[in-house]
């Protein structure tokens, strides 16, 4: 047998590729770079978590299996590293407020390391006693936390915080 027929018939073994596909959802971003460049695209996302519920881009951003993320720009892939990522903005239906009964809402002004500051609101799941911004921020596993807009939600990485203060109502 011949090289050709080999890989032929190996070829022919194979599963069709369409079982194998991975189903993903497309969410548009726009990610701030520690550079402070703007890139603007697509993320890919998982369509469920492994317990069932539903996947966010923050699951994936949290996920330390992958160093980089595939931002689908313009008909190419920019390959970005998600340590160097310093705010992620998506629209406010990818994350959702905890529906948690005894969430707190604390507001909150966030100073980045290229001097950006960002407003916005935190929604802390914490004991009564302990429902500050810095109970919160200290106790947060996750390498992102999430701001809530009015228009969108701003993943930011916890790197690039030099402070944060809350905001109290008048």
């Amino acid at each position: 047998m011949d090289e050709t027929t080999r890989d032929t018939k190996w070829a022919g073994d194979l599963p069709s590729m369409n079982r194998l596909r991975v189903v993903k959802r497309v969410v548009p971003v726009r990610i701030r770079l520690a550079d402070d460049s703007l890139r603007e695209g697509h993320l890919y996302g998982d369509v469920q978590r492994l317990d069932g519920g539903p996947a966010t881009i923050l699951d994936r951003l949290d996920d330390p299996c992958e160093a980089f993320l595939p931002l689908a720009t313009g008909g190419t892939h920019v390959l970005v590293s998600k340590s160097r990522a310093m705010t992620v903005e998506i629209r406010p239906g990818e994350i959702t407020a905890p529906a948690t009964q005894g969430a707190t809402t604390l507001q909150v002004e966030i100073l980045l390391s290229n001097g950006e500051i960002l407003n916005g609101r935190i929604h802390a799941v914490l004991p009564p006693a302990s429902c500050r911004a810095l109970d919160f921020l200290n106790r947060l596993s996750s390498k992102f936390l999430c701001l809530f807009r009015d228009d969108e939600a701003v993943l930011v990485n916890r790197e690039y915080v030099v402070a944060v203060t809350e905001v109290r109502s008048a």
